[in-house]
C-alpha cells in the first residue's frame, strides 16, 4: 500500500545514509578537516553546546569581532533541531550524526521526487544516490560547509513537495511544502535557499500545462512560502535585523555578478576535479558521466514530455545565471529585480543546472535503457562514476589544518594574568595565519577580527578606518589581512592586550591594556567592570554629576540597562560603541542583551506550526502522480 511506503523508505534511507556516513570517514580528507568546519562551525557548535549545558542562552557572542549577535546569525542554526544533536553527542559525533541525517533526507526526498516524476523505483534510487554524491553537494561537505550541505539536502524534498502541491489544491500539501521550506531556511544557508527557491518557482511554471495553470501554481507556491516564513519567524525575524545591521551588500550588481562560472567549468558535469582539471568547489557540478550524457540526449524529449521540458528550462536558466558577468542575464536581474543583487558567488546558480540535468538524465536512462543486464550495467557505471568523483574530490581538496597558536595564545594570556575573576575576555589581534579568527569562543579570549557573515557594519567600517585600510568589497566575511600589518595593536580604542607584530615577527604584550577602561565615563568619574557574561555586564560607576558611560563594545538593538534597578537608556556613541546614561553619584549598572524581536517571531512560529500540524495530519494520504 502506498501509505506504508514512507516509513519503509525512511528506514531504508537512514540505513543507507549511515553506511555512507561511515564510508565518508574513510576518505583521504573528511569534512572535519574542511576549511569552514575548522574555522567556523566547530566553534559555533561548541559555543552553543557549552552555553546551553551551563544554562546560558545563546543570544550574544562577545568573543568574535569585538562582539556580535549569536542567535540571530543563521549559520549558528540555533533553531534547527538537528543542531541539538551536539548536546548529548558532543561536537564531532553530533556533526557526524547531522551529516548522516541529512544524507537520509537527501535520499528520501530524491526517491520521492523520482516517483513523482514516474521514474521506476530502481532508477529513482540511482538518481537519489547520484544526488548524494554529486559534486555540488559532496564538495561543500568536503570543504566543511556543514550548513550549506544541510541546506542543499532539502532541495529534492522541496521539489517533491512542490510537485505534490501543484497536483492537488489541498491545505495539507500547502502545509507540507511550507514545513519543508521552513526547514530549508533554518538549515542555515540562505544563499542556497534563494537559489533553490528560485529554481522551484521556475520549474513549477515550466511544467504547468498552460499559462493560467502556471499562474495558479505560482500563487500556491507563494502561499506556501509565506506560511514557511511564518513557521521560521522565530529565527527569520532576528536574522533580518542582523542583515539590516550587517556589512553584506544586499543590492550590488558588481558583488552579485563577479566570479561567475567559466565555460571550462562545465566539464565537471561528467569529470570530477583532479590534478589535470582544477575546479573550485563553487564550480564543481559533477553528476556522473552517464547521467550527464543521458541528460544531453534527453533534451530531444522536451517537445514530447512536459517534465523533460521543465528540467531543460531550469538547466538553461541555471547556466545563464551561473555565468555571472559573462552573460547579460544576471547583471540585468541584479540591477532591476530585488534579491538577485545579494548572492556573492553567481557560480552557485550552477546547482540549478546540475540538479536539473541529473533528473533529466535519470528520466532519459529509465526510458531508453534496455532491461536486464544492460540496465544494471548502466546503473552500476553511473554509481561508480559518482563514487569516484567523491573520492577524487576528497583527494584533491585542500583542507586547512587548525592554526597551531590558539591554545598557545591562551596559555600566554593566562601566564600574564589576563583572565581576571570578573570574566572579562582579554582582546587579541592576530590574523588567521596564526590564530583562527573565531577561536576565542572556545579559548576564552576576544578577537579583533572574526570569521562571520555578516559582520556588524559599524564595527567593520570603524576597524578598517582606524587601520587605514580599505574595506574589502567581495570578501565581507573577514577583515582585510592588511589590518594586521599596522603593528601589533592596529586599533587603538579596542583595549588589545596581545598582538602579532608582522615587522618583527614577534608577539607583543601590552600590560597597560589590562588597566585600560573597557568602560569610561565622559566628563570624569570612575567605572569598573565587576562581572562579564555572555549576555550581560555589571559595572560599578561613580559619576560626580551624571553623564554618559561609554563601553568599547558594539551597540546593537536589544541591549538594555538599569542603574540601581531603574531603566537607563542605551544608545549609539562614537559611530559603533554602546553608551548608557548614568545618574550622579555611585551606582550599580547592569546591561543585558535579549533579541528584541524574538518573542514576536516565536509567537508567529507557534501559530503557524499549529496550523501546519492541523493541515498536515493527512498529508501522506493525498493521492497524486506518484501513485501511478
Amino acid at each position: 500500500m502506498p501509505a506504508r511506503l514512507p516509513p519503509r523508505l525512511a528506514r531504508a534511507c537512514l540505513g543507507v545514509a549511515a553506511i555512507l556516513g561511515v564510508l565518508l570517514l574513510a576518505l583521504p580528507s573528511t569534512f572535519f578537516a574542511g576549511y569552514d568546519y575548522v574555522n567556523l562551525h566547530v566553534f559555533y557548535k561548541q559555543y552553543l553546546r557549552d552555553g546551553l549545558l551551563s544554562g546560558q542562552a545563546p543570544w550574544w557572542n562577545p568573543y568574535v569581532a569585538l562582539g556580535r549577535p549569536f542567535f540571530a546569525d543563521l549559520e549558528t542554526a540555533c533553531c534547527y533541531p538537528p543542531t541539538w544533536l551536539v548536546l548529548p553527542l558532543g561536537v564531532e559525533t553530533g556533526v557526524w550524526a547531522i551529516v548522516v541525517l541529512h544524507l537520509a533526507l537527501a535520499l528520501y526526498g530524491s526517491v520521492r521526487l523520482g516517483r513523482a516524476l514516474a521514474v521506476p523505483p530502481a532508477w529513482a534510487w540511482v538518481g537519489a544516490l547520484s544526488f548524494a554524491g554529486a559534486g555540488f553537494l559532496s564538495a561543500r561537505l568536503q570543504a566543511g560547509q556543514i550548513q550549506v550541505f544541510c541546506s542543499l539536502c532539502w532541495m529534492p524534498a522541496a521539489f517533491w513537495a512542490g510537485a505534490r502541491l501543484q497536483e492537488r489544491r489541498d491545505r495539507a500539501a500547502l502545509a507540507g511544502l511550507a514545513v519543508v521550506l521552513a526547514g530549508w531556511f533554518l538549515a542555515g544557508s540562505p544563499p542556497f535557499l534563494w537559489v533553490g527557491g528560485l529554481g522551484l518557482a521556475l520549474w513549477t511554471a515550466a511544467r504547468s500545462p498552460s499559462p493560467t495553470a502556471a499562474v495558479d501554481a505560482l500563487l500556491r507556491l507563494a502561499g506556501a512560502s509565506v506560511l514557511a516564513a511564518a513557521v521560521a519567524a522565530v529565527q527569520l525575524v532576528p536574522w533580518l535585523e542582523l542583515l539590516h545591521e550587517g556589512n553584506r551588500p544586499l543590492r550590488s550588481v558588481a558583488y552579485a555578478t563577479a566570479q561567475g562560472l567559466e565555460p571550462a567549468a562545465w566539464l565537471s558535469l561528467g569529470l570530477p576535479p583532479s590534478a589535470s582539471l582544477a575546479i573550485a568547489r563553487e564550480a564543481n557540478v559533477d553528476i556522473g558521466l552517464p547521467l550527464a550524457a543521458a541528460a544531453l540526449a534527453g533534451l530531444c524529449l522536451c517537445r514530447r514530455s512536459r517534465e523533460a521540458r521543465a528540467w531543460a528550462v531550469l538547466a538553461v536558466a541555471g547556466l545563464g545565471l551561473a555565468a555571472g558577468a559573462h552573460s547579460p542575464l544576471l547583471p540585468f536581474l541584479a540591477a532591476h529585480v530585488p534579491g538577485f543583487g545579494a548572492l556573492r558567488f553567481p557560480a552557485r546558480y550552477a546547482v540549478l543546472a546540475a540538479f536539473a540535468l541529473l533528473w533529466l538524465g535519470a528520466m532519459t536512462l529509465a526510458r531508453v535503457a534496455p532491461g536486464g543486464a544492460p540496465r544494471a550495467a548502466a546503473a552500476a557505471l553511473q554509481l561508480a562514476c559518482v563514487a569516484s568523483g567523491v573520492v577524487v574530490g576528497a583527494r584533491h581538496s585542500a583542507p586547512v589544518p587548525p592554526a597551531p597558536w590558539d591554545a598557545d595564545v591562551r596559555a600566554d594570556l593566562a601566564a600574564h594574568g589576563a583572565f581576571g575573576a570578573e570574566g572579562v575576555p582579554p582582546r587579541i589581534a592576530f590574523d588567521e595565519r596564526h590564530v583562527r579568527a573565531d577561536s576565542g569562543m572556545v579559548e576564552g579570549y576576544s578577537t579583533l577580527g572574526g570569521f562571520a557573515n555578516p559582520h556588524l557594519a559599524r564595527v567593520w567600517d570603524a576597524v578598517h578606518a582606524a587601520a587605514g585600510v580599505a574595506a574589502p568589497v567581495f570578501g565581507v566575511h573577514e577583515f582585510d589581512p592588511h589590518v594586521f600589518d599596522h603593528g601589533a595593536f592596529p586599533v587603538p580604542w579596542a583595549n588589545l592586550q596581545l598582538g602579532w607584530d608582522a615587522r618583527t615577527g614577534r608577539t607583543v604584550w601590552r600590560p597597560e591594556a589590562a588597566a585600560d577602561p573597557r568602560a569610561a565615563l565622559e566628563g570624569g568619574g570612575r567605572a569598573r567592570l565587576v562581572r562579564f557574561a555572555r549576555n550581560s555586564l555589571d559595572l560599578e560607576v561613580d559619576s560626580p554629576a551624571g553623564g554618559t558611560l561609554v563601553l568599547s563594545e558594539p551597540w546593537y538593538p536589544g541591549w538594555t540597562a538599569t542603574a540601581n534597578g531603574d531603566p537607563a537608556p542605551v544608545f549609539l556613541v562614537h559611530g559603533w560603541m554602546r553608551g548608557v546614561t548614568v545618574p550622579a553619584g555611585p551606582s550599580r549598572l547592569h546591561l543585558t542583551y535579549f533579541p528584541q524581536r524574538l518573542w514576536p517571531g516565536a509567537v508567529l512560529s507557534a501559530v503557524a506550526l499549529a496550523a501546519c500540524a492541523l493541515w498536515w495530519k493527512n498529508f501522506d494520504k493525498i493521492p497524486g502522480v506518484w501513485d501511478r
